[in-house]
């Protein structure tokens, strides 16, 4: 039998309303048994980052009431095609994936994930459309990527009334 997961990598610092609702407004859409958070260690073009086993305590913490969503820290330090994905297959032998980004990180596909083919034709994508980004820009990022590697890429867009919260406000609200 597979289930079907949903998999949240990110820096989570902190987790807010937006990560939650995308997590159970994904799992509710694309029918997944459960949404793994999985805050990275190392996150990109992030410094300064609260240790992980903080963020990774305070996420448990913060979905405990929630059911359907889990927290996992892995041993790769930040979410990758060839080092996170066989960890999670081997954690989720009978496992369809389908990976949550935010419409701005699906922007960076094309030049900052390794081993692009791979990824595509594994997973299946939900994303989180942010308050300033469009359908058709999302759209045409996964267009351009079917084009380049003749991959059929299977996404669904998500829409939530917290698309406009973002982690960096919430701490430089809390450090005035």
């Amino acid at each position: 039998m597979t289930h079907h997961i949903g998999l949240y990598p990110g820096t989570f610092d902190p987790i807010h309303k937006g990560h939650t609702t995308f997590a159970q407004t994904t799992q509710k859409d694309c029918y997944l048994e459960t949404v793994v958070f999985l805050p990275e260690a190392n996150p990109r073009d992030k410094r300064n980052v609260t240790t992980i086993a903080k963020r990774a305590q305070y996420i448990k913490h913060k979905i405990a009431h929630l059911p359907g969503l889990t927290v996992s820290t892995l041993t790769s330090t930040q979410f990758s095609t060839r080092s996170t994905l066989p960890e999670l297959q081997e954690l989720f032998p009978d496992a369809s994936f389908t990976l949550l980004l935010g419409s701005d990180v699906v922007r960076t596909l094309p030049y900052r994930w390794d081993d692009l083919p791979t990824l595509l034709s594994t997973v299946s994508f939900a994303v989180g459309m942010r308050v300033n980004d469009t359908e058709e820009e999302v759209v045409g990022v996964f267009n351009q990527l079917k084009e380049k590697y003749a991959i059929d890429i299977t996404y669904s867009l998500i829409h939530t009334d917290h698309s406009h919260l973002a982690s960096s406000h919430i701490r430089s609200s809390s450090a005035s």
